[in-house]
């Protein structure tokens, strides 16, 4: 008898240990809302890989791109990293619902529309990664209180033709800033607010004016296209 109970607990042990890894603890209603918008605007059904999705809720944890961690004692959905698998549609405007949301990473997929104005509601957004898809307007101005991106990559979009906003001089935390391929016209602004710097990629644009000064100040940069 005494070996059963042991057996049980040992059991029930092992149980905790795994399960953290299998479901986690529910993520807030409205932060589930965002994700099931996010599947049914880029045609979940045809993904490459959608494995787990619109399961249990508290399974969101392993939903295939989905990354879920504890944030101030909660749980919450703090990366979203779907590349190169066939998401099409557009990015809905729900995406501001994921307030925790640190890396929101879809390049290589067929997205189109405009990139929603308040995704800049993402205070959180470290890396925004959107190249190589279809997206159309221009860059929404309010982006410039994304002021914890250190990785902004839009490369290889349909933007319309303007030129770099000055605003992007705001991202004073920026590392990485790739902007090739996104109709970008005229003279570059000045960006010596941009001390952190390690990528400048601006290539296939139609850039005019002579060569920025500022670029002196970018002392850490390792590549400059």
């Amino acid at each position: 008898m005494k070996r059963t109970k042991w057996g049980v607990l040992l059991s029930i042990a092992v149980l905790l240990v795994l399960l953290p890894g299998i479901v986690s603890a529910a993520i807030p209603a409205s932060e589930r809302t965002a994700l099931i918008d996010f599947y049914n605007n880029t045609n979940g059904p045809g993904w490459n890989n959608s494995s787990n999705w619109l399961g249990a809720a508290g399974t969101e944890g392993t939903w295939y791109g989905v990354t879920v961690a504890t944030v101030n004692g909660a749980d919450h959905v703090t990366k979203l990293k779907l590349p190169y698998n066939g998401l099409s549609g557009t990015i809905p405007a729900t995406v501001d619902d994921l307030p925790e949301l640190q890396q929101l990473i879809l390049s290589g997929n067929g997205l189109t529309g405009a990139i929603p104005s308040n995704i800049a509601n993402l205070s959180k957004l470290n890396s925004l990664v959107l190249p190589d898809n279809s997206l159309t307007g221009s860059l929404p101005s309010n982006m410039q209180y994304l002021t914890n991106l250190e990785n902004l990559n839009l490369g290889n979009n349909s933007f319309t033709a303007a030129a770099l906003p000055a605003w992007i001089n705001n991202l004073t935390n920026l590392r990485y800033l790739q902007l090739y391929g996104c109709n970008l016209t005229g003279n570059l602004p000045t960006l010596n607010g941009l001390t952190k710097l390690k990528t400048l990629s601006f290539s296939r644009n139609q850039l005019t004016g002579t060569f920025p000064a500022w670029l002196q100040y970018m002392v850490d940069l390792e590549k400059l296209d």
